[in-house]
């Protein structure tokens, strides 16, 4: 059986561990009556549903992740509001929505140039990490530097001429390299931005904006990211496991999405206390995989089959998760080309990445511009 494995066995024992500590703080918050209980509470029932799903899927050969599946591309100008809420929202389905470049900014058509930002924040001090720090659960103010979002653009918009793979020699050595403006919160740290920005109609019902309490982010979106070719974000879910969209308003960025059932194979922990478990780099699992893959491959003439059940089953799991979507995913992500991109954690909408305008990639890794047809403005 798959748990007896050295392997798997240590793994569900590091989960139930970190249940049994989770529902311990609980029940003291809970004895206590600490105003934080709920929220204790929660924890601990997503590091117990971690630790079950995962002993399940490994005592259970029928017991399967949810295979994946693509996400649709559709056109705004095919894409009513109606549509997309009876089609995406209440089927909590991703969705890639081309088309929507012209409609992002007030700069219009030529949104992707830029200008509105520099017009209006060139001369904004702004937080920006060095080497993807920001991918650090915990951050050092060794990893960032403070400065005028003006020059922040001008480091990083030359890097994609020539944009030099992550394996080109050189790279890595200019300044630049590696370095987010990650998740800048607008309306607190850029508010000249907001009067430039448009909000697409089909995300402009942000439930998170209409609470009657004031909560830690009631202010926090629309936010700005700018970054560096090749920059990261670390694997993650969203603590308010809450739903996302995001407009590419120049770059690529490729992601991949996990589906939310598919979070207890992914090693998460929930030792920190929060409602968002860390995981490990998704480079660390994916050369795990990689490994298994090679020995696989020099194996594959050997009439003694030795290949490792534990590191296949997880293979698979590799193979059956990657990019399936989900309401509320665990998600990471990793930009191709100077990145610039409005994000919102909308709460009422399904897990979005917008590009805009739409790009394809070429061999290099480099973006450019799709023609967009003409459409009605899909803004607010």
């Amino acid at each position: 059986m798959l748990a007896d494995h050295p392997a798997v066995a240590a793994e569900l024992a590091r989960l139930d561990a970190v249940a049994d500590a989770r529902e311990a703080a609980a029940a003291e918050a809970r004895d206590a009556g600490d105003d934080a209980a709920v929220y204790v509470e929660e924890v601990a029932g997503r590091a117990r549903w971690a630790a079950d799903r995962a002993r399940a899927l490994a005592t259970d050969a029928s017991a399967r992740p949810v295979p994946a599946k693509s996400i649709p591309r559709v056109h705004c100008s095919r894409l009513s509001l109606a549509t997309f809420r009876r089609e995406y929202v209440a089927r909590k389905e991703p969705v890639v929505i081309c088309g929507l470049g012209p409609h992002l900014t007030e700069d219009g058509e030529r949104g992707d140039g830029l200008g509105w930002l520099t017009r209006h924040g060139a001369n904004k001090k702004v937080a920006v990490t060095r080497d993807n720090a920001h991918v650090n659960s915990t951050l050092a103010c060794a990893d960032t530097e403070i400065l005028d979002l003006g020059e922040h653009l001008a480091r990083v918009l030359p890097l994609d001429a020539p944009n030099l793979p992550e394996d080109a020699e050189g790279f890595g050595s200019r300044g630049c390299d590696g370095t987010y403006l990650y998740d800048c919160a607008m309306p607190l740290k850029l508010p000249s931005l907001l009067n430039a920005v448009r909000v697409p109609r089909y995300f402009a019902h942000d439930f998170l904006q209409r609470t009657r309490d004031v909560h830690a982010f009631t202010a926090s979106w629309p936010s700005l990211f700018v970054a560096a070719p090749h920059t990261k974000s670390s694997l993650h879910v969203d603590q308010w496991r809450g739903n996302f969209w995001m407009a590419m308003v120049r770059g690529t960025k490729r992601w991949t999405l996990f589906h939310d059932e598919a979070v207890p194979y992914l090693s998460p922990d929930y030792g920190r206390g929060t409602l968002d478990p860390a995981f490990p780099r998704m480079h660390v699992m994916d050369a795990a995989h990689a490994s298994w893959r090679r020995r696989n491959a020099n194996a594959a003439d050997d009439d003694d089959d030795d290949d490792d059940p534990f590191e296949a089953f997880m293979a698979g799991i590799a193979d059956e998760v990657k990019a399936a979507p989900s309401p509320r995913p665990a998600h990471t992500a990793a930009n191709k080309s100077t990145r610039a991109a409005l994000d919102d954690d909308d709460d009422d909408d399904p897990a979005i990445p917008i590009p805009g305008p739409p790009i394809k990639t070429s061999s290099s890794g480099r973006s450019t511009p799709n023609d967009t047809s003409a459409s009605p403005p899909p803004s607010a």
